[in-house]
C-alpha cells in the first residue's frame, strides 16, 4: 500500500480504491487514458502473485472518478473564486476526470493544460492532479475577470486562446470552440443540479 500511496498521494482516488475490497468492484470501462499505479494488488480475475510489484492500470467508472476529483476541484474552485460546479463541468468536458489524460496536441491532465499555457502559469508538474487543477482554475478565473464576467467568452478563451477571442471580438467562428462552450454550459447545469449530492463526498 505504501507504493500505491506514493504514486497517488495527491489524488483522492486512493480513498476509493482502498475502500473496495481487493479492488473487486472496479470496472474497466474506458481503455485510455489510464491512471497508472504501482504495488501489490489483487482483484477478480488477476493472480495476486503475478500482480505483486508490477505496474498495473486502473480505470474507475466515470461517477467514481468524479467523486474522487471532487474534493480537489472544490478546493481549487473556492481558492480562485469560481463556482465548484463550473470547474467540475470544465473537467468533465476537458478530460472526463482522467488525471493522466493527454490530447493529440499535448494538453495535459484534468484541465487539459497545453505546454505553452503551463509555461505561462509556471506549472512545473502538469500531470499532478492538484497542481493541474489549481493552475487551470486560476487561469480560468483570470480569463473570467479579463472578460468582465462573461462566462461564454471566458470559456471560449480557455479553449481557443484569449488572442483568438480578442481578434474575433467575441466567440471565434470555430466549430470546436462553439461546441466546447455549449457543452461546458450543459455540463454546468447538470453539476449544479447534483451539487448538493456531490457536496457530501
Amino acid at each position: 500500500m505504501s507504493s500505491l500511496k506514493h504514486h497517488t498521494s495527491r489524488l483522492t482516488l486512493l480513498a476509493i480504491a482502498a475502500g473496495i475490497s481487493g479492488l473487486a468492484g472496479i470496472m474497466f470501462l474506458e481503455p485510455a487514458p489510464r491512471v497508472t499505479v504501482s504495488g501489490s494488488v489483487s482483484w477478480q480475475g488477476v493472480d495476486p502473485a503475478a500482480a505483486a510489484n508490477q505496474r498495473v492500470t486502473l480505470v474507475l467508472p466515470l461517477r467514481q472518478r468524479q467523486r474522487a476529483v471532487w474534493p480537489l476541484a472544490r478546493e481549487a474552485a473556492r481558492k480562485h473564486g469560481l463556482e465548484p460546479a463550473l470547474l467540475m463541468a470544465v473537467i468533465q468536458t476537458e478530460s472526463r476526470f482522467l488525471p493522466q489524460a493527454r490530447s493529440p496536441r499535448g494538453a495535459m491532465g484534468l484541465m487539459q493544460i497545453t505546454p505553452t499555457t503551463a509555461r505561462h502559469l509556471k506549472l512545473t508538474h502538469p500531470m499532478d492532479p492538484q497542481a493541474n487543477l489549481d493552475a487551470g482554475a486560476g487561469y480560468l478565473a483570470q480569463l473570467y475577470r479579463n472578460h468582465q464576467g462573461d462566462l461564454r467568452l471566458a470559456l471560449a478563451a480557455y479553449n481557443a486562446g484569449p488572442g483568438r477571442v480578442a481578434e474575433a471580438g467575441g466567440i471565434p467562428d470555430i466549430p470546436e470552440t462553439r461546441q466546447y462552450v455549449d457543452t461546458v454550459l450543459e455540463n454546468l447545469d447538470l453539476f449544479r443540479a447534483r451539487y448538493s449530492a456531490l457536496a457530501k463526498f
